[in-house]
């Protein structure tokens, strides 16, 4: 069997040799809720997967509330019944006039130290070979900003890489593994903006 390698022209600001996601909107109860608690809803606002049509039973996706402080932090919330949900309940703070800042990314990374200046490093999987690996390089943001509410606070998640797309001609040969290599593989990412700076390092993604 053979081993293809193949040299990236030039450095991405991200790649993903994965297919993501399909995305259609969830359709989240618009009922008013009552007390002070804290209810999100996720859906995945654009699409590249076409077995999906949302979030998976089971995804966990990770959830900020922040004002001037983050007084909801990382906490971790998993896809049940089509929802997320924590068994923890947060409340939206006392203020009802200021407006916070809501943010969820995917996948969970309970190792991740929380929002501090609402930046944070993310590195893609070496190996995506399997649907799982590609899954846990699929970096989704959701933010908006919400006053206190007894509303269901919509979070639309969009992909913040990029992938690539190999066709391959293998002329009748059993190809083994591919690998591209010249791709940067590490980023900050501002959650609020969404906005991207990646590492000048570079790495290769199987």
């Amino acid at each position: 069997m053979k081993k293809i390698v193949f040299s990236a022209m030039k450095i991405m600001s991200l790649a993903l040799l994965a297919a993501t996601m399909l995305v259609t909107s969830c359709k989240d109860s618009e009922e008013e809720i009552e007390g002070n608690i804290i209810r999100i809803s996720a859906s995945i606002e654009d699409y590249t997967r076409a077995t999906d049509t949302s979030f998976e039973e089971g995804d966990v996706i990770g959830l900020h509330v922040v004002t001037d402080k983050a007084f909801v932090n990382n906490a971790k919330f998993t896809i049940t019944d089509g929802k997320p949900h924590n068994s923890h309940t947060f409340y939206w703070h006392s203020d009802k006039g200021v407006e916070a800042d809501v943010v969820g990314y995917y996948p969970y990374d309970y190792y991740y130290g929380g929002y501090a200046d609402g930046t944070r490093t993310f590195e893609v999987a070496a190996d995506q070979s399997t649907d799982k690996k590609y899954k846990s390089a699929d970096f989704m943001l959701a933010h908006v900003t919400s006053k206190p509410t007894n509303k269901v606070v919509k979070l639309p998640f969009r992909h913040v890489l990029s992938r690539v797309i190999l066709s391959i001609d293998t002329l009748g040969e059993t190809i083994s593994e591919i690998v591209v290599s010249g791709l940067a593989t590490k980023t900050n990412i501002d959650l609020k903006a969404g906005t991207l700076v990646a590492d000048s390092a570079t790495g290769s993604i199987i």
